[in-house]
């Protein structure tokens, strides 16, 4: 009798550990896209702690007075998915379309406005890849970075689910979005 009982206590306990595990694993940060609504990928929003230029920079956004460089890392030691799907030139030609939603007018200035974006493959076969199969779930991942001069206002990153990178676009209408909000 007292074995069933221990069974009984242990197999509560360890289901209970991992009911806990599973759902304070499935909590997102606090500074975590809004927008983010997946709970297999992770994302991060960090805004400078100088207010003004953010508000400067959200203007020149919405101004369109900005220039964008951006950047795609493939996976090295996985075969590549997403370099049959994008190309630089295809995510230059998104992210410029994605950000027209949020700019009144397109015009040239001196203003020192800056976007940087990357969008990074994950490479599944990354022999120093960390944290088992659940890093092995997500397409890539793609970060926004908007300067004025060389000082960061705003940094947003989102992990994309899709191998192809199809989903790309929502994830950078989340990075942008929640910045000019």
């Amino acid at each position: 009798m007292n074995q069933k009982l221990l069974f009984a206590t242990m197999a509560i306990t360890v289901v209970a550990m991992v009911a806990i595990a599973l759902f304070l694993g499935s909590q997102k940060s606090d500074n975590s896209l809004e927008c983010d609504n997946s709970q297999y990928t992770k994302s991060f929003q960090q805004y400078s702690t100088n207010t003004s230029a953010v508000d400067s920079a959200k203007e020149l956004l919405s101004k369109g007075e900005y220039t964008t460089t951006g950047s795609i890392v493939y996976a090295k030691h996985a075969q590549s998915v997403l370099q049959n799907y994008l190309k630089l030139e295809d995510l230059n030609d998104i992210v410029q379309e994605r950000l027209k939603k949020f700019s009144l007018k397109q015009k040239n200035s001196e203003q020192p406005l800056v976007i940087k974006y990357s969008v990074r493959e994950n490479d599944k076969e990354d022999p120093n890849k960390r944290g088992g199969d659940f890093c092995r779930v997500y397409g890539g991942s793609v970060k926004i970075e908007i300067l004025i001069g060389s000082t960061s206002v705003y940094a947003g990153y989102s992990e994309y689910l899709r191998d192809n990178g199809k989903d790309l676009p929502q994830h950078i209408d989340c990075i942008v979005g929640t910045f000019v909000k």
